[in-house]
């Protein structure tokens, strides 16, 4: 297996660290606004009140915003400069001691290469839920769909309403590919009803919404395209891991001439504005969940390595944005604390399925332990007062130069000009 590089991780690290001055600018800010914040925070869940945890409030604390201010209104601006947010180096899990860190009970396993390749196979109907064999760790099932739905608007919220952020102008034809229950591309055709757009999956759509110039496709975009038209923008949105240089080949021979391609996707790394402790039970899930990533041969930096990727495919204009999303309504301001409800909805939903599999089949925990650090996890991501959290949402988009034609590969498509 390819170890991580530590040189990346550690020259990402000095690079997009604030700085000092930032969180002094950023201590007298919070303070400031911090008189607003019981009186504009929305009830809190009974996990956050059971939580037991009530710290002061201390203006030495970095925020989780570095620079950025802490206000609703400035957040936009501010989130145009993107290299002061975000995670730890992907190589940090001090925190997974996978012998002694954990009270309950644990099956002993040996692990190898062939448990990554076994992984997915035994997915199918595992824990209650429906896994499709062909990608990754996360469900396919109507729970899952309807979370990407509020994970859609999250990214919205995030995105201050709009449905991309590369400089898109009177697209004709627009490919989303991974659409999910379809939600990006039915808003797109809805806000521009004289563009054709086309949603792929490697699941059916069923959507109770049609319009006419919206359409979807069964297809896997990771095989040969055969598209017979070109598309002024492709979107693609959480899927979950890097494209293969193939897909983003792809992607540049089947776009017009100074078309646009944008990717957007989570770092699910978890961020404070305060120092958090390798005893919480937040450390540890992330030291753990990254290790089990890691013997996949996967990251969760992944995120970083798309504009190098744009850049050797052939794409001008390769512009990268990051947002960090609040994990619960710790924030001031009413649209920062909306944006956190939805995102601990989110993490409460989607916690399970993505780790159980690792927990269980990669670490070898047993179904049981892997459920009381869970329920530990979830009160104190909900803990408004203990947990300024937040996750750094990533979108990277690129230009295919004005002028060059290529002879584009592709999935059977049937859309015409």
């Amino acid at each position: 297996m390819e170890k991580p590089d530590s040189r990346r991780s550690n020259a990402s690290d000095s690079a997009l660290r604030p700085t000092s001055s930032t969180h002094a600018v950023y201590a007298q800010t919070e303070l400031q606004a911090s008189s607003r914040r019981e009186g504009t925070r929305p009830p809190t869940s009974s996990a956050s009140s059971q939580s037991g945890t009530h710290q002061e409030y201390n203006p030495s604390r970095l925020s989780y915003y570095g620079s950025r201010a802490v206000t609703s209104s400035d957040i936009d601006d501010l989130n145009v400069e993107p290299n002061e947010i975000w995670p730890r180096s992907d190589s940090d899990d001090s925190g997974c001691d996978e012998t002694a860190s954990i009270s309950l009970k644990r099956t002993t396993t040996s692990k190898s290469g062939s448990t990554a390749r076994k992984l997915k196979a035994i997915l199918q109907q595992k824990f209650g839920r429906s896994y499709n064999k062909r990608y990754d760790l996360l469900p396919n099932d109507a729970q899952e769909k309807d979370r990407n739905t509020l994970q859609h608007n999250i990214v919205l919220e995030a995105f201050d309403g709009k449905l991309y952020q590369a400089p898109v102008d009177n697209a004709r034809r627009v490919l989303d590919l991974g659409c999910g229950p379809g939600d990006w591309p039915l808003e797109f055709a809805r806000k521009n009803p004289n563009t054709s757009v086309l949603g792929v999956d490697i699941d059916p759509v069923k959507s109770s919404l049609t319009l006419p110039n919206c359409r979807f496709e069964v297809a896997d975009f990771n095989k040969e395209w055969s598209y017979d038209v070109r598309f002024d923008f492709v979107h693609v949105r959480h899927y979950g891991r890097l494209l293969k240089k193939d897909v983003v080949t792809s992607i540049y021979d089947n776009l017009s001439p100074g078309g646009w391609a944008e990717i957007t996707d989570w770092v699910v790394s978890v961020q404070c504005t305060q120092t958090i402790s390798p005893n919480t039970a937040v450390s540890q899930w992330m030291a753990c969940w990254k290790s089990g990533l890691r013997k996949l041969g996967e990251s969760v930096g992944f995120p970083l390595d798309y504009k190098p990727l744009l850049t050797e495919v052939g794409f001008k204009n390769v512009t990268e944005r990051k947002y960090a999303v609040p994990l619960n309504p710790w924030p001031p301001g009413k649209r920062l604390q909306k944006l956190g409800s939805m995102m601990n909805t989110n993490l409460n939903i989607i916690l399970e399925p993505i780790s159980m599999p690792i927990f269980t089949e990669i670490l070898g925990w047993t179904p049981d332990a892997v459920e009381s650090l869970l329920a530990d996890v979830r009160k104190e991501l909900a803990d408004v007062d203990g947990m300024h959290g937040y996750m750094t949402l990533f979108t990277v988009y690129a230009q295919k130069s004005r002028g060059e034609f290529s002879s584009g590969s592709s999935i059977r498509s049937s859309e015409r000009g």
